[in-house]
């Protein structure tokens, strides 16, 4: 993934500027969902500046100029995972990361969630949904070197499109809850390598 430059909004709104940055954030275009879009280009400077989350911007670089492609944003949670929907194999590794409640019958863990991720619709096939969902899992399995951990969550809208794509990638489900907005998600997690 040589053609793809990840950089943290963080360094990003440093080099250029608050203005600059808001600039070129609002070249951004999300055609399936307007929230993503409102997001990028007027939260995720002030989720930055507050130690909320932590964006990055992927620009692909394999040409004379270099466009967003798109971007992921990272934030860590705290979250319960019932026992019933694991494998075997992922109950072993999870025991591993998480507090166990026997009463619940669920593991407890804080845990990395791609709590955004989306392509630039102004330039669509600059990047893959798969290549960007690896990234973004990369980017994780950078910071689990660090910190600890193996697992990574999503949290979805309950779409057939869009669980087929996470469950293409290695995620599966585990639980679903309201967002604030009444928004219905659906849990999903990833043991990563």
């Amino acid at each position: 993934m040589e053609k793809y430059a990840v950089l943290s909004l963080k360094y990003v709104l440093k080099e250029l500027g608050e203005e600059k940055c808001r600039k070129l954030l609002s070249h951004f275009y999300c055609k399936q969902d307007a929230d993503i879009e409102k997001y990028i280009r007027d939260t995720s400077i002030d989720n930055i500046k507050k130690n909320l989350a932590v964006t990055f911007l992927v620009v692909h670089t394999d040409g004379t100029v270099p466009y967003l492609a798109g971007f992921f944003t990272l934030v860590s949670k705290y979250v319960e995972v019932p026992k019933c929907k694991l494998t075997r194999k992922t109950q072993s590794k999870l025991e591993r990361y998480a507090t166990y409640y026997e009463d619940k019958e669920t593991y407890g863990l804080a845990i990395p969630l791609i709590a955004q991720l989306a392509k630039n619709s102004a330039c669509p096939n600059l990047i893959s949904g798969d290549d960007l969902l690896e990234i973004a899992c990369k980017k994780v399995e950078e910071a689990q070197a660090v910190i600890g951990g193996k697992f990574v969550y999503i949290e979805r809208d309950d779409s057939e499109i869009l669980k087929e794509f996470y469950e293409r990638n290695g995620f599966s489900e585990f639980g679903e809850r309201t967002s604030d907005n009444g928004r219905k998600l659906i849990q999903m997690l990833k043991l990563l390598q």
